[in-house]
């Protein structure tokens, strides 16, 4: 199988999901192992989480572990990762992003292409980070944070767990949690 991108030293690429329509469109060749609830491990099995939605993410893995499922991690070589900054278990790190000093990175988060995560910073557990996001330092992102395109937390502010930052909203103040940041509309000249 010849495989394009950020997935390319993998030797295949095997599916578990409930809605195998959803994936015909990949563009890749697919294996499909089974539903969610009814997949268990062989030895040697490693998987990814690559599901968007924090809560979805969440439910998911969870499930998976209880069936002794092993989650790896995935940080695409282009990343510029601090030595002094640590990442947990089943993360995905995408082309292009900068991990700044002293920064800790919770279990099966996802930070998406071109993000900047700056020092001193903790994110969450299952936090979703959309592509182009600026995290600045001093930052502390709660479990199950989703930050949409573009947009950025300004220095020393928390995120609240099961908060959502929309696309190009900035947080120039600390979002409680369960709360939702949007953008405002820009007016029609």
């Amino acid at each position: 199988m010849q495989l394009s991108g950020f997935l390319s030293h993998f030797s295949g690429l095997y599916f578990i999901d409930d809605n195998i329509s959803s994936l015909k469109y990949s563009g890749y060749e697919l294996t499909y192992l089974g539903n969610i609830d009814g997949f268990y491990p062989m030895v040697g099995d490693e998987l990814i989480a690559t599901i968007a939605s924090p809560i979805s993410r969440s439910k998911v893995v969870e499930k998976l572990l209880s069936h002794g499922c092993i989650f790896s991690s995935y940080i695409d070589p282009s990343v510029m990762l601090s030595s002094s900054s640590r990442v947990g278990q089943g993360c995905i790190i995408l082309p292009y992003s900068l991990i700044s000093n002293d920064t800790v990175i919770g279990n099966f988060s996802i930070i998406n292409c071109h993000s900047s995560i700056g020092h001193n910073v903790s994110i969450g557990s299952f936090v979703s980070i959309s592509a182009h996001v600026d995290i600045m330092g001093h930052c502390e992102v709660g479990d199950n944070v989703f930050m949409g395109s573009g947009s950025r937390v300004l220095p020393t502010k928390r995120i609240g767990e099961f908060s959502t930052i929309g696309a190009g909203a900035t947080a120039s103040r600390s979002v409680p949690p369960g709360k939702t940041l949007y953008a405002p509309l820009s007016k029609l000249l």
